[in-house]
């Protein structure tokens, strides 16, 4: 959940020129400004996830930045990732016809509901360009020769 912590520690381990590879959705935007019913929409989806959050592009360059990160590149790959979330979705347009049975039944705990929920607004919340999915490259600068 503290992606800053993270980002120190992968630095902190890494060899000199070693590179973290991150592929993950990125917000858009900055979360603060996005209204109260798109923010329900992402706890939604985050919550059946157990994702505490996302980076948002420009909150990542700037701390991978102050972690001492050099960003080799970032794509986007929604594309790419289309089909799989279209899937989640449909998956989750049939659990909502079995899930309600099945948790007044007690077949499964409400945790089968957020994870319906969450198939259901990840797609959703894509639809709204919230986030995209997007692969990052960063490296660890080589040692300066000059230094050892």
């Amino acid at each position: 959940p503290n992606k800053k912590q993270f980002l120190k520690e992968a630095y902190r381990i890494l060899k000199p020129g070693g590179k973290l590879i991150i592929a993950d959705g990125f917000l858009i935007g900055k979360y603060e400004n996005q209204n109260k019913i798109y923010k329900k929409f992402l706890h939604l989806w985050w919550e059946g996830w157990v994702v505490s959050d996302l980076f948002s592009t420009q909150s990542f360059i700037s701390l991978s930045g102050k972690a001492g990160f050099h960003i080799v590149s970032m794509r986007n790959e929604n594309k790419r990732t289309a089909i799989s979330s279209f899937y989640f979705f449909l998956l989750s347009l049939g659990g909502w016809i079995i899930v309600w049975p099945i948790i007044f039944f007690r077949i499964r705990t409400s945790e089968f509901l957020m994870q319906t929920q969450a198939c259901f607004f990840q797609w959703i919340t894509r639809q709204l360009h919230l986030w995209k999915y997007t692969v990052v490259i960063c490296e660890k600068p080589k040692k300066n020769t000059a230094e050892s």
